[in-house]
């Protein structure tokens, strides 16, 4: 979440052999090739929420459930991690937050 998701595969590679992990990295509409979409923070959480709740058809064994979900957010992307992880509690194992963002209202790129 945040940076661009080929920015952030270059420092995640790796990790899902380390850890025995899955990796399940997005952009949100108006970044990366998502689409020329400006990016709005009224799509911003309702996508990471979507995401979200993908994964168990991702991810899922089949029976409904799905290993262990850390959700990570880096700049922008801390706030979707945030949001997922107090809307989301009890499904997740853990957040972790990289150089978070404290404010929106000084992002000129988003609307």
């Amino acid at each position: 979440l945040g940076i661009t998701a080929a920015a952030a595969l270059s420092s995640l590679i790796g990790l899902e052999e380390k850890f025995t992990a899955s990796l399940l990295v997005f952009e949100y509409r108006g970044y990366g090739w998502s689409s020329n979409q400006f990016p709005k923070f009224s799509t911003l959480l309702s996508d990471a929420e979507a995401c979200l709740n993908a994964v168990p058809s991702i991810l899922g064994s089949g029976d409904g459930s799905v290993p262990p979900m850390v959700v990570y957010g880096r700049s922008m992307g801390s706030l979707c991690a945030c949001h997922l992880a107090r809307r989301f509690s009890d499904d997740l194992a853990g957040v972790v937050v990289e150089s978070g963002m404290s404010a929106m209202r000084r992002l000129s790129e988003v609307r």
